[in-house]
């Protein structure tokens, strides 16, 4: 077997056990299959390594290999263009209802928000003091391993941090983005935040969360604009990653 073809091989098995990571991370089940597939390769590069009798097999899963990355990197790129497109808008309009996104409590206290939800109301946090008659809708259920819902623990951490407890709405049943967005517009509804069906959100969450949020409000009748925290450069990766396989399988399918 040549050089170049276990090459290929062995970062073709990489790829797809990173991607199957990815959809598992969204609960996506299917994730499994791909992280299978990467394994199953992986095998058949150890069994060709004792009997090296398989080279015509190897040349051909190397270009099938070459074709699937040309195919992937053109999806990667047009979804994260998409996603960079909406890492930034204009202004919001001044009758605007913030909309801030759960993503988890912490493990240790299960109680406080993670480190990205802590991102995400940090950046809230800004946004609100710079309009302050801004109303906000925190939006997240008590999801497995959370002693309270997130939205109780993100009210409770934007009034310590000053915040009035006035201006903040808790949707506490969700356990998607878009039931965050569709469950916070029955409240702004409810609350006489919005009238006809449609309104002006401004959504709080990573930035390579809002073109799909900003897609999915859209499907609700309401128009998004940005409020983007700053992702760890540990954590973007595979968050990207993850979040390109959701845009893939939830917005273009």
């Amino acid at each position: 077997m040549k050089k170049f073809n276990l090459i290929v091989l062995i970062i073709t098995a990489l790829f797809f056990i990173y991607i199957g990571i990815g959809y598992l991370s969204y609960g996506l089940i299917f994730g499994w299959t791909t992280v299978f597939v990467g394994l199953l390769i992986f095998l058949y590069i150890f069994l060709g390594q004792l009997v090296k009798k398989k080279e015509k097999l190897y040349k051909l899963l190397a270009r099938i290999s070459i074709v699937t990355y040309i195919i992937g990197f053109i999806f990667a790129s047009v979804a994260s263009i998409q996603i960079l497109s909406t890492y930034k808008t204009k202004e919001a309009p001044a009758d605007s209802v913030m909309i801030v996104l759960g993503c988890g409590l912490s493990r240790s206290d299960r109680t406080s928000p993670s480190l990205l939800l802590s991102l995400r109301l940090k950046a809230a946090i800004e946004c609100l003091n710079a309009n302050e008659d801004m109303k906000c809708v925190v939006a997240g259920g008590q999801g497995f391993g959370e002693d309270i819902p997130e939205a109780l623990s993100m009210y409770n951490y934007l009034v310590e941090k000053g915040i009035d407890g006035s201006r903040i709405y808790m949707e506490d049943k969700s356990t998607s983005t878009n039931e965050n967005i569709g469950f916070s517009k029955k409240i702004m509804e409810d609350e006489g935040l919005i009238e006809g069906g449609t309104g002006n959100v401004v959504i709080a969450t990573d930035g390579f969360h809002e073109f799909r949020a900003h897609n999915i409000a859209k499907e609700y009748g309401l128009t998004a604009y940005t409020c983007s925290s700053k992702t760890p450069s540990g954590m973007l990766g595979i968050l990207w990653v993850r979040e390109i396989c959701a845009i893939i399988t939830q917005v273009w399918l």
